[in-house]
């Protein structure tokens, strides 16, 4: 850490990470270069023994590693590290330092992903290694063109860009799956640049089609929160899906209620009865527009029509009520009837077989 003042502290100074103001591309190189296996030990010695003396020794053996997160660090580390590489080159002769280029240049073609980047953005920078090697490569020229090294040089084409289609393959994202095993069932393998096209055509159809399946569920969002219920007036669903035509779910406390016919819009409810001026009790009284009177004549017909219902089972409330009861001794001779209800009522006894007094304080 910096001290309060700016100034660089001694820890600062002996980290690995610290460069010196007098560092500099040549100021880590050692006289004797490298020129192959010959002098090897003797400048791997020298080397080690100038890099240790400026505290980079680290960064050769694997010890200084790049800081994963802090990106100053990481800044710090790369500057060292192109450094160490500068000393490095600097002490070797031009043929060794080409072929340390080369592994350089090709292992970044392989550690180049697609990552986040497009399939044009890839390729262009998998090109612009492809083409930095080419530039290193010192092949002689031909000077006689016969059959045989023409189909040497054809052959040598071939499999020089068999090699790059395939680097090409290996970097790009797992999603290109299936069109990668496609490009590869072709015979024979097209190349670089047509295996583009065709990644760059699909990347296009896939956000086209990203693209509406956004519009189509920010539509369907849309069109949830404006609909409105026909039925009660709430929004978020349709007449067919109300609650109030369909019957609430069981764990709604309005469940019960409508099973019993309490709720509103259920069909006509059934009161007490009333008492009359002369004394005598109505059976019962429905809400109902018109008081219906049932001769005892049409009775087997109504029953018919009537549901059956098992024992221990409710009644159906919308049949409850569909008969009014009338005044239980305004006439003898009609018969009282609720298809909803469980026992009928006459007022003229004589029209009734094996009658037995009830004790109303009988239980």
């Amino acid at each position: 850490m910096p001290s309060k003042n700016g100034n660089p502290t001694l820890s600062d100074m002996q980290s690995p990470l610290c460069l010196h103001p007098s560092d500099g591309p040549h100021t880590g190189t050692i006289a004797e270069k490298l020129a192959g296996p010959s002098n090897y030990r003797a400048w791997r010695r020298g080397m080690e023994i100038v890099l240790a003396s400026k505290r980079k020794l680290g960064f050769v053996t694997g010890l200084v590693k790049r800081d994963p997160e802090d990106a100053k660090k990481q800044h710090q580390w790369d500057t060292g590290n192109s450094m160490v590489i500068a000393w490095m080159k600097g002490s070797m002769t031009n043929h060794v330092k080409e072929s340390v280029m080369k592994y350089k240049l090709n292992k970044a073609v392989y550690d180049l992903k697609q990552k986040e980047k497009t399939v044009t953005e890839y390729y262009t920078a998998k090109k612009s290694l492809w083409d930095e090697l080419d530039a290193m490569s010192n092949l002689p020229p031909i000077t006689t063109m016969t059959p045989e090294v023409q189909a040497f040089v054809t052959a040598l084409n071939k499999e020089r860009e068999e090699e790059r289609l395939f680097q090409f393959l290996n970097g790009l994202e797992n999603d290109y799956g299936s069109e990668r095993s496609h490009v590869l069932m072709f015979t024979p393998l097209p190349s670089v640049e047509e295996a583009c096209a065709r990644f760059v055509q699909d990347e296009a159809q896939r956000e086209v089609l990203k693209q509406e399946r956004v519009e189509v569920e920010t539509g369907a969002m849309m069109s949830r929160r404006t609909e409105g219920c026909e039925v009660c007036g709430l929004k978020g669903h349709t007449k067919d899906k109300c609650w109030k035509v369909v019957g609430y779910p069981k764990w709604h406390p309005k469940h019960k209620k409508m099973q019993r016919g309490e709720t509103a819009g259920m069909g006509p409810r059934w009161n007490k009865g009333k008492q009359t001026e002369g004394g005598n009790k109505w059976a019962g009284n429905a809400q109902t527009e018109n008081e219906v009177n049932v001769a005892a004549d049409k009775l087997e017909k109504i029953m018919k029509l009537a549901p059956t219902v098992d024992p221990g089972d409710e009644a159906e409330p919308s049949f409850a009520g569909m008969t009014c009861c009338c005044n239980g001794n305004a006439l003898e001779d009609r018969w009282i009837m609720d298809t909803g209800a469980t026992n009928h009522m006459t007022g003229n006894s004589a029209i009734l077989f094996e009658r037995e007094p009830v004790n109303p304080k009988q239980k």
